[in-house]
C-alpha cells in the first residue's frame, strides 16, 4: 500500500502537464489590392482610324514659272500651303492685289478654302534686285488657317499610331483660327503607368504654318 502511495504522488504533478504542443497564432491575411481602374476621360470624342489619308507635301513642292507672274505664282503658292496646313484638298481659291516687285512691299492676299476665308500676308524681300529669282526673296505667312476637325482627328492618330485609346474634345466641322495661337481644344491618350494603372496624357491642339500640331 505504501508502495502504491508513493507511485500515485509522482503521477499526481505530471496530470496537469500536457505533452500536446500548443497550436500556432494563425497566419495574418493580406488584403489583396484591388485592380488599379482605367481614369475617366476629360475630353468627348472617342478617336479612330481616319478615312482619309492627310495630305503629304512641303510648301517648297511649287516650282519657279517664268511664264507666269509674281502675283500668279503667289497665288499658285498660297493656294497649296493652305490646303496642306488644313490637311486636306478642298475647293481653294486665292485673291491677291497686284503684287509689286519692290524691295519691303508688303501685301495682304485672301484665300477661301471649303468656304472658310483665310489671311496671308507676302512680302518681298529687302535687298530684292531686279533680276532675281523672285520665288527666293518673297515670303509668305500665314495669319490664319482652316481647322478642320477631321484633319485634327486625323492627325492625333497618326502621331499617337493608333495604339492606344485616342480621344478629343468635340469641335466644329471646319473654323477659321489664328496660326500659332492654342485653340481651346484637346486631344487625350490613353497611357500606362509602371505601376499597372494607367492616365490620360492630355495636350492642347494649335494650327501652325505647317499643319495641325499638339504642344
Amino acid at each position: 500500500m505504501r508502495r502504491v502511495l508513493m507511485v500515485l504522488a509522482m503521477l499526481l504533478p505530471l496530470a496537469g502537464c500536457s505533452t500536446d504542443k500548443p497550436a500556432p497564432a494563425p497566419a495574418p491575411t493580406s488584403t489583396p489590392t484591388p485592380a488599379a481602374s482605367t481614369p475617366k476621360p476629360l475630353t468627348a470624342v472617342v478617336v479612330t482610324r481616319p478615312k482619309r489619308r492627310l495630305l503629304k507635301g512641303s510648301s517648297d513642292d511649287v516650282s519657279a514659272d517664268k511664264h507666269k507672274s509674281i502675283t500668279q505664282q503667289v497665288v499658285a503658292k498660297l493656294q497649296q500651303r493652305t490646303q496642306l496646313i488644313a490637311g486636306f484638298e478642298a475647293k481653294t481659291t486665292v485673291q491677291c492685289p497686284t503684287i509689286r516687285l519692290k524691295a519691303g512691299a508688303v501685301s495682304d492676299c485672301t484665300v477661301t478654302y471649303s468656304g472658310q476665308t483665310v489671311k496671308w500676308r507676302v512680302t518681298i524681300a529687302k535687298n530684292y534686285k531686279p533680276g532675281v529669282d523672285y520665288l527666293a526673296v518673297y515670303e509668305a505667312k500665314p495669319l490664319q488657317g482652316v481647322l478642320l476637325r477631321e484633319s485634327v482627328y486625323a492627325n492625333w492618330y497618326q502621331l499617337s499610331g493608333g495604339d492606344s485609346e485616342l480621344r478629343c474634345d468635340d469641335m466644329p466641322a471646319a473654323q477659321v483660327v489664328t496660326i500659332g495661337a492654342k485653340t481651346p481644344y484637346r486631344c487625350e491618350v490613353l497611357t500606362p503607368t509602371l505601376g499597372g494603372g494607367a492616365f490620360w496624357l492630355l495636350v492642347p491642339v494649335t494650327l501652325s504654318e505647317v499643319g495641325v500640331i499638339f504642344s
